[in-house]
This record gives structure tokens, sequence and C-alpha cells, in this order.
């Protein structure tokens, strides 16, 4: 009896535990400096340094220009990603940058808008990547 107690009671305490290093890594703040204007999710933002933060991991991401202004931006598609190496892509075609891909350090999944999302306004003629730290 007594085992089956601490059985119960360390099998708890781990569950809440991976419980919250889950929520842990939803709650990643990154950041990234983009250097030319771009748009997420229908809105354009500043040039600077951009703030990424992983909602879920179902693709919610809010994204903030360093001048304050937020969006919530929601990929539809995921993709394998080197934990190693955590960046946004953006899509631009004559002058104008769309986001179109989140990967998050330590995460093998990237997310992203789907092919048609990503050059539905604007073409696709350049894929430009930034690091995220």
């Amino acid at each position: 009896m007594k085992r089956q107690l601490t059985s119960i009671i360390l099998a708890g305490t781990l569950s809440a535990f991976a419980g919250a290093v889950a929520t842990n890594a939803q709650n990643a703040r990154e950041t990234a400096n983009v250097t030319f204007d771009y748009q997420v999710a229908g809105k354009a933002l500043d040039a600077g340094k951009v703030t990424v933060k992983e909602i879920n991991n179902m693709g919610l991401f809010s994204v903030m220009d360093s001048t304050g202004k937020s969006v919530y931006w929601n990929a539809t598609k995921q993709v394998s990603a080197d934990p190693s190496n955590p960046h946004l892509t953006f899509s631009c075609y004559n002058g104008e940058c769309l986001l179109s891909e989140v990967a998050m350090p330590g995460s093998n999944v990237a997310h992203k808008l789907s092919d048609r999302q990503a050059s539905h306004n604007i073409g696709i003629a350049t894929m430009i990547s930034v690091p995220l730290r």
C-alpha cells in the first residue's frame, strides 16, 4: 500500500513538472533585428527589433515591432526545423515583405504559412531568413 501511494505521488509530481516545462516552452520570447519594414497578418510593422512570443504549439504567435505595434500571427503549416537554427523567414516581392515562417530555438518544428498564403498578396521573388536570439 505504501509503495502504491509513493508511486501515485511520484507520478503526480512528474506530471506537474512536465506540464510546467511545456508551459515555459510555449511562453518562449525571442528577438530578432529586422532591417526592413514587413507585414504580419495584414498589418504593417516597422524595421528594427522584433519580439516573437509563442502562444501555443499549434502555430499561434504574438509579434511586436520596436515601436510597440503588435499582432497575433497564426501559421497553418508545420515543417521540420533545426532546433539550433531559430529564425524568422520573410517572403519578399517588389519591396514588400511578409512574415512567412517562425522557427523557435530548441524546437524541431517550424510554423509557416501555406505557400498560397505566403504568395497570395505579393507573389514570391525572395525569401529572407533573420536569426532569432
